[in-house]
């Protein structure tokens, strides 16, 4: 029984073993057969659409699945076995969740074996889903509806999603918003994205997505282009499970354009990009999802970014960042940019504090050519003006040696890592106070045509708050170096333009300079006085230019400041035609004024000189003022043309001030040193010799290169002065002459007197002159310039003088003069006098002079009559030891003669001569007993004296020629003839020498004798000759002579009509 058991039961387990076999195969053929059909497409299980809707939706959580139609799809052998649904709509308490035309969901196997209809994966085709960013900052995802639908709409929130699937271990969690899916992959996507933070809508055409969920991870794949013509751009992300309840996400993309970024978090600076990223992002979250730490790589190829709507174009670039919340760093690395042949290189690391992140970005350029950045380097659109214009359009050539920028960035970040009340607003990038340092070599900067270009130009340079500040250490401008310099560029991106500072050091060729600042803007060669063309030197120059920073500059706007140093100059026509030269000179220039200063020459004599002028004069206080030191020869001031040599002998010292004004008008402040040079003044026979102290000042008026006036004219003189001196000048026969003046007070030696005059219609000058004292010696003592005269001489150079005046009293020699005197003269052109009258007195006594044409003869007629002839006599010098009498000329003027040729009579009455020398020798030679003492003591008296004379100019002087000349007194009586030489002080003069009374009377007495030698008409006498100097003439006498015959009544005057008296001869002066 046992042993039938054992083989019953061996035989039972061979038959269920080949049922089992059976069934088996039988399975397999028929899922081979199943599947087969599955291959060749869709198979409709309509029939199970009960038991399916049953098995995807869930009364618990009120999910509810609904369908047209089901079938079943196996497309791939390795795939799942997918269930194709058509119009399938899931809702969760009568809320739509989704909505497809078309949807494919994979099965669990083990589900589908025990019965179970379990979906763990969905594929969707072609989808309308729409993202949420709420105001909250949370992510949502919804089907698209349209607005009469929106009540009737269910989210998924996104963070649950990513929650639920972290939290995931073997099992599924009852609340996963997406029911133990373990992939969802959807296709061909049209994504809508409401954004409540940055309150905007966009859309993403096209996109495929795929998520594969396993326990703790997430793995997600996204690929979306905007359009055809756009590159494909994919992201892949995996979330884990970190450390504590951090999550992990790393993230890798290709073909990312920054400006999608930038429109999805708020970046408004960031936009319209043609740069395409590939990188990599690891992140961590905490539980609530929120940022902690960013890692991103990213890199590119040839591409364009738009930053502050100013677009970079770049050829390469790549960069490192890292965020790190806890710690509150943000920090950028390695960041490396190229553009053509510049490389940029940046890094920097800020601080997140409160709502912002402070981040300051250092960036580096090295070696790049000038003319490199003009292709990469940004227009602005936000200003006419640039740092672009000035640092590369305006610049070229050279290399950039190094650029270093610190930009201090303010980043206002999203919700998520600052507080939630910014969750609203807009991500926003601000620069607060940029600043740069650079230095660039060998550059052409050509900041304002047609400003001469600085060429091979080196410098550093910086820009800080709106300013750039370039220092230049070399360069060349035209043909001068430049050693030093800056250019200073101010708010250069405000609207209307900032300001440009140009300064700089050069040295070089003045011509070059002058070329320099001949050009616009600067302009200032137009103002000056010398011909700059023509110069020549060398100049150290400091130039400062200051001009607005804007298209349409006008050379008004252009303020330039000039600081030189000339040396080795020479300035063409600087004065009057005159070249300036030497050096060193100062030459500034500076609110629209010149000045030059310095010492040099002018036409070979040394000089300082201060030279100040206004390029505009208008409203200027002068249009030119030169000061100037110099010792003037008499070659300069012939070429000023004011020799002075008629007052001056030697070099004189000058210090003049010179100022005109834009009519034409100057005025001229003199001052004179006149103690090195000898000072004359001929009309007054003043000298002044070198060495004694002197000097002069005065003003003068011009108008062109007319003078129009001399005031304050004032001498100082060791023994005098001349005070306010006063000439007016006018037009006098087609030139510029004096035409009138006036001197308060001459104070000279022997003199002092006011003097006014004016030109009358004749062109003679009408002199008036009153005071205390008046030398009239000089006007007496012109022998040699009288001799010269010739009334037929056509040299008529001076003109005529017309004088008068009144004087207390009047010098006429050395010996004496006049006082009280009145006085007229008329002086032709050729210093011939036509009329010359005085009134005086002298000796207490009156005398006139008259010397004028006769009416009735048309003559020249001299008259001299003076109740004081000793006095007279003694006045012009002419005889000193006559007192008393009375002195008359009568003469009329020689017919062909000189001028000043007359020919008449002289008388003189009751005289007494007292200690004469020459009369004393005389009667010394008689040896006449007493008649010596009485010449020596008490004086000889004579009744009168009378003669012919002519007075005569000579080539050998003035000579006085006497005939028949004759005085007598109670002891002597006499006679002479002979000629006198006034100019050499010379006599020759002989005659007879009658004793009158004491002689005749002793010889009378005795007998025989007496009657013999007194018979007749005839008396005891000498003839004598008197021959040499005036004053020491030798006398020759022979004692023993009988007068002849007639002798005795011309001694005694015998017949003699004296002239008539003085009262009825000479009137008045007539000034008239």
């Amino acid at each position: 029984m046992a042993r039938l058991s054992k083989e019953n039961l061996k035989k039972s387990g061979h038959i269920a073993a080949e049922i089992t076999l059976v069934i088996a195969i039988l399975c397999v053929v028929a899922l081979a057969t199943f599947g087969y059909r599955l291959k060749q497409g869709p198979l409709d299980i309509g029939f199970a659409a009960p038991f399916i809707q049953a098995s995807l939706s869930d009364e618990a959580r009120g999910v509810a699945t609904e369908f047209d139609s089901v079938a079943l799809h196996w497309p791939v052998f390795k795939g799942p076995v997918l269930l194709v649904f058509e119009d399938m709509h899931v809702k969760q308490d009568d809320k739509t969740l989704l909505n497809m035309n078309r949807a494919a969901v994979s099965l669990s196997y083990r589900a589908l074996l025990i019965g179970q209809v379990k979906p763990k994966a969905i594929i969707l085709d072609s989808p309308l889903l729409r993202i949420v960013r709420t105001k909250e900052n949370s992510y949502e995802i919804t089907r698209q509806t349209s607005p009469a639908e929106e009540d009737d709409r269910a989210n998924i929130a996104v963070s649950d999603i990513i929650q639920s699937s972290l939290s995931m271990r073997n099992g599924e969690r009852a609340d996963d918003p997406l029911y133990g899916l373990s992939a969802i992959d959807i296709n061909n996507a049209h994504i809508f994205v409401e954004d409540h933070v940055q309150r905007q809508t966009w859309q993403i055409p096209d996109a495929n997505f795929r998520l594969l969920r396993e326990p703790g991870v997430i793995d997600t794949d996204l690929a979306f282009q905007f359009s055809e013509s756009d590159p494909v751009t994919r992201f892949n992300a995996v979330l884990k499970k970190g450390e504590g309840q951090n999550v992990a996400l790393d993230t890798s993309f290709t073909s990312l354009n920054p400006s999608t970024l930038a429109e999805i978090f708020g970046l408004k600076t960031v936009k319209h990009n043609a740069l395409l990223v590939d990188g990599s992002l690891k992140s961590i979250l905490d539980e609530n999802l929120s940022l902690q730490r960013l890692e991103l790589s990213a890199n590119a190829q040839d591409g364009a970014i738009s930053l502050q709507n100013i677009p970079f174009t770049l050829s390469a670039f790549s960069m490192d960042f890292l965020l790190d919340k806890p710690e509150k760093v943000f920090a950028l690395k390695n960041l490396q940019a190229k553009a053509g042949e510049l490389t940029l290189n940046a890094s920097g690391e800020g601080r997140i504090e409160s709502n912002k992140v402070y981040f300051p970005l250092k960036a580096t350029i090295q070696d790049v050519p000038i003319d490199a950045l003009d292709p990469v380097w940004p227009e602005n659109p936000n200003s006419d003006t640039s740092a672009r214009e000035w640092l590369v359009e305006k610049m070229s050539v050279g290399t950039l040696q190094s650029l270093e920028a610190s930009l201090p960035f303010d980043i206002i970040l999203p919700a998520d890592v600052a507080n939630p009340e910014f969750a609203v607003t807009r991500w926003d990038v601000e620069v607060d106070d940029p600043t740069l340092d650079f230095a660039f070599s060998d550059v052409t900067v050509d900041y304002r045509s047609p400003l001469m270009p600085a060429e091979n130009m080196s410098a550093t340079g910086t820009y800080k708050d709106g300013v750039i500040d370039i220092a230049v250490s070399k360069a060349t401008i035209g043909g001068l170096a430049v050693d030093k310099g800056s250019v200073i560029l101010r708010d250069l991106e405000v609207e209307n333009g900032g300001e440009a500072d140009i300064d700089i050091h050069a040295t070089g060729n003045l011509s070059s300079a002058l070329d320099y600042i001949d050009r616009e803007p600067i302009d200032l060669k137009k103002g000056l006085s010398f011909d700059a063309d023509k110069a020549t030197g060398q100049i150290d120059l400091n130039v400062a230019v200051d001009f607005p920073t804007i298209k349409d500059l006008k050379t008004e706007q252009v303020q330039v400041k000039v600081d030189a140093t000339l040396n080795d100059v020479s300035l063409p026509r600087a004065v009057k035609d005159l070249t300036l030269s030497g050096g060193p000179y100062t030459l500034k220039a500076a609110d629209g004024k010149i000045e030059l200063n310095g010492s040099g020459f002018i036409s070979q004599t040394p000089l300082e000189l201060t030279l100040e002028e206004y390029i505009e004069p208008k409203g200027a206080p002068f249009m030119q003022r030169v000061r100037a030191k110099l010792v003037a020869d008499y070659d300069l001031r012939e070429k000023f043309g004011v020799t002075l040599d008629d007052y001056i002998g030697g070099n004189l010292p000058l210090d003049i001030i010179y100022e005109s004004q834009a009519d034409r008008s100057a005025v001229i402040n003199a001052k004179a040193n006149l103690t090195p040079v000898e000072f004359r003044i001929d009309p007054l026979d003043y000298k002044k010799d070198v060495a004694q102290a002197g000097a002069a000042t005065a003003k003068i008026l011009l108008k062109g290169d007319d003078i129009l006036e001399v005031q304050n004219l004032n001498i100082d003189l060791p023994n005098g002065n001349i005070k306010n001196g006063r000439l007016g000048f006018g037009q006098v026969a087609g030139v510029t002459d004096v035409t009138k003046g006036t001197f308060e007070a001459v104070t000279l030696p022997e003199n002092s007197f006011t003097l006014d005059f004016v030109r009358n219609e004749n062109q003679a000058f009408v002199f008036t002159v009153n005071g205390a004292r008046l030398d009239a010696r000089p006007f007496l003592d012109n022998d040699r310039e009288d001799r010269e005269i010739q009334v037929s001489d056509e040299k008529q150079s001076e003109p005529p003088v017309v004088a008068s005046g009144e004087v207390r009293y009047m010098r006429l020699s050395d010996e004496g003069g006049i006082e009280n005197a009145t006085f007229y003269a008329d002086i032709e052109r050729n210093g011939v006098v036509d009329r010359l009258e005085v009134d005086a007195t002298v000796g207490n006594q009156p005398m006139a002079l008259r010397y004028r044409t006769e009416p009735d003869t048309g003559k020249m007629r001299f008259q001299l009559d003076s109740l004081n002839a000793g006095a007279m006599l003694r006045a012009l010098g002419l005889f000193e030891t006559m007192q008393g009498g009375r002195l008359y000329i009568d003469a009329d003027a020689i017919a062909g003669g000189h001028p000043n040729d007359m020919a008449g009579t002289i008388q003189i009455e009751n005289f007494t001569v007292v200690d004469a020398p020459v009369l004393a020798k005389l009667i010394n030679a008689l040896s006449i007993e007493g008649l010596q003492e009485l010449v020596q003591n008490q004086g000889m008296s004579f009744t009168r004296l009378v003669s012919q004379f002519t007075y005569q100019k000579t080539p050998e002087g003035t000579m006085v020629t006497f005939k028949d000349g004759a005085t007598s007194g109670t002891e002597v009586g006499l006679t002479f003839e002979g000629q006198v030489n006034l100019t050499a002080g010379m006599m020759d003069i002989s005659g007879t020498i009658v004793p009158l009374s004491t002689i005749n009377s002793f010889i009378g007495k005795i007998p025989l004798v007496g009657q013999i030698l007194t018979g007749g008409d005839a008396l005891f006498a000498a003839t004598y000759k008197m021959e040499g100097p005036s004053k020491e003439a030798a006398v020759k006498i022979n004692p023993l002579s009988v007068l002849a015959p007639g002798i005795i009544r011309k001694v005694l005057f015998e017949g003699f009509d004296p002239a008539e008296k003085f009262e009825n001869n000479l009137s008045g002066v007539n000034k008239n």
